[in-house]
């Protein structure tokens, strides 16, 4: 459900596959960028974006010890939560789980 909204603000078929490439973590973790590419269903077209979560407040990261490497990482499913502090978002993926209080979350197409 979460990933169709990611998409929609894509322009873009709701039905796809999504990956994240990297993290930049600015203002001390108060802001996380993450650069991603969504590959919707029955196309070779990838749009680049980025999830941006501005004013976090409580972040709980979890590394998973038994993947290495730093290439692309599928997300396996996400919850977007609520912004202005009220629900933290849910991300896991093959290599890492985030659970993230925040305050505005953006999806900017790069």
């Amino acid at each position: 459900m979460e990933r169709s909204v990611i998409a929609r603000a894509l322009d873009a078929w709701p039905s796809g596959a999504f990956w994240f490439d990297g993290v930049q973590i600015g203002e001390w973790g108060a802001t996380l960028t993450f650069a991603c590419r969504y590959q919707p269903d029955g196309t070779d077209k990838t749009l680049s974006f980025h999830l941006v979560l501005r004013e976090c407040r409580d972040i709980h990261w979890r590394a998973y010890a038994h993947v290495s490497g730093n290439g692309p990482v599928a997300l396996a499913d996400i919850r977007l939560g609520s912004d202005q502090h009220r629900k933290p978002a849910n991300i896991l993926t093959e290599s890492f789980g985030l659970t993230v209080l925040y305050g505005k979350l953006a999806i900017e197409p790069v």
